[in-house]
């Protein structure tokens, strides 16, 4: 027997109003209710906890002969099971049965298309409370592979208070080191009535990376911009969109203990991803195609007649990539995981500015939203140094106006061609943003293709 805790009844109240006036439930494990109602004295028993609510119906499986069905779930599976449930609860009891899997391939069956399946389960901490402390990556790889509609993930501890109030696709650490236990609490809509299929993790799987296609092979909208310097805004599907948002890594991984000071830019470029073992091939894959000859082939021919008439001095080199600060090639290309800090101080990560001179192309592959502000120059050329920026340049103030702004929602690909004129700056980020994530995308050869005079 479980205890309905504060937590599970709140998950229960804040999941009541996706379901039908009279909604049907069944539980995994039963269930002693462990808190008071002030509004409903009366009530003292899960059961009466759900007819509060307006359930009709209410079932629940436990091998103590507590609930209406007396069963072992552990190694039992309810197969094309007739009586299907508005709602499947998973309270506190998946972590005690050892075959975990047969609980949510159960919670399947059992639920309708269109309901919710509800999981309570152990996260951090819970030192030997079960045999299983379950990570939200699961739910998340588990929802993809099924179709199911996430309604909520978050977590909290038995009392009803919230540690964590939206968590991402991606697993996240805990931020500080916490003796609490604190339990995920996940809500699934079953949107269709195929059989359960059990998940790979998304962060290890090379499912398509051998299919996988280049951010401009990906695209699906093609905007040109010519005004104040040759620039494409890309949109890509959504499905590659959603490859690259499950597995992209969380910021703890990019930033990997590098001070987080306010609104900078951290990242991890090609050489550091492609030499490290435990890149999954999923990235390997992406990161290898996008510092390929074949994408530099991709983007000249995106840009080609703007590169034909900036820079001639290329058509005489042999159109062969390698990886930036590794190889030795005429073209270098690079691609970082790169991530914006949280902010303190409303601003700018980086006002209007110039790329390395040595730069042919420069690109971002937008994981959330901002947007980024194309300039152009008043009158003549001014620059400012920067530490530790010798060869980038920050335009004097006053010496540009703002030309362009593009959205950058997530999905969205910058593609521009560098020259003296490609002026850009991230737009301001408001006090209180959290992390930004996002891809950089570089191609430069040996020797700088213009100067900054």
């Amino acid at each position: 027997m479980k205890i309905f805790n504060p937590l599970a009844g709140q998950a229960v109240l804040r999941i009541r109003q996706a379901l039908p006036e009279k909604p049907t439930v069944i539980e995994f494990g039963s269930q002693t209710l462990g808190f008071k109602i002030k509004d409903w004295p009366d009530v003292a028993t899960v059961p009466g906890f759900y007819r509060q609510l307006g359930f009709e119906r209410y079932d629940a499986i436990d091998l103590d002969g507590n609930g209406t069905i007396k069963a072992d779930l552990n190694g039992l599976v309810f197969r094309d099971h007739k009586e299907k449930y508005d709602l499947v609860t998973n309270n506190g009891t998946g972590e005690h049965i050892f075959d975990a899997a047969g609980i949510f391939l159960n919670a399947h069956e059992f639920c309708k298309v269109g309901g919710v399946m509800l999981h309570v389960l152990p996260w951090i901490n819970w030192r030997n409370h079960g045999f299983y402390n379950f990570n939200p990556i699961l739910f998340a790889d588990m929802a993809k592979v099924n179709q199911y509609e996430i309604l909520m993930i978050y977590a909290g501890d038995r009392d009803g208070n919230i540690i964590f109030s939206d968590i991402p696709d991606q697993e996240i650490k805990k931020p500080e080191p916490t003796d609490k236990n604190i339990a995920l609490v996940v809500a699934m809509r079953k949107t269709k009535d195929d059989g359960f299929k059990a998940p790979m993790q998304g962060k290890y799987s090379n499912v398509g990376a051998g299919n996988l296609q280049t951010v401009i092979q990906a695209s699906v909208v093609r905007q040109k911009i010519e005004i104040p310097f040759p620039c494409y805004a890309l949109k890509l599907g959504d499905g590659y969109f959603n490859d690259l948002k499950l597995n992209f890594p969380i910021p703890e991984d990019v930033v990997l203990g590098r001070p987080l000071k306010d609104n900078i830019l951290l990242q991890r470029g090609a050489k550091e991803v492609l030499g490290d073992e435990s890149t999954s091939p999923f990235w390997r894959a992406f990161f290898e195609l996008h510092t390929s000859t074949g994408f530099l082939q991709e983007v000249v021919k995106l840009f080609g007649a703007e590169i034909h008439d900036n820079y001639p001095q290329l058509s005489t080199l042999d159109l062969k990539a390698g990886v930036r600060f590794r190889d030795s090639a005429p073209f270098l290309l690079d691609c970082q995981f790169a991530v914006n800090t949280p902010v303190k101080k409303a601003g700018s990560v980086r006002g209007p500015h110039l790329d390395d001179p040595k730069e042919l192309f420069g690109g971002m592959v937008y994981m959330g939203g901002g947007s980024l502000d194309l300039y152009k120059w008043k009158d003549k050329r001014k620059f400012v140094g920067r530490k530790g920026m010798v060869k980038k340049a920050e335009c004097a103030k006053g010496s540009v106006e703002k030309a362009a702004s593009i959205t950058c929602n997530p999905g969205t690909v910058v593609l521009f061609l560098n020259t003296p004129d490609s002026i850009h700056g991230v737009a301001p980020r408001k006090k209180g943003d959290g992390f930004r994530s996002y891809l950089n995308l570089i191609g430069e050869v040996d020797k700088p293709l213009f100067d900054l005079k």
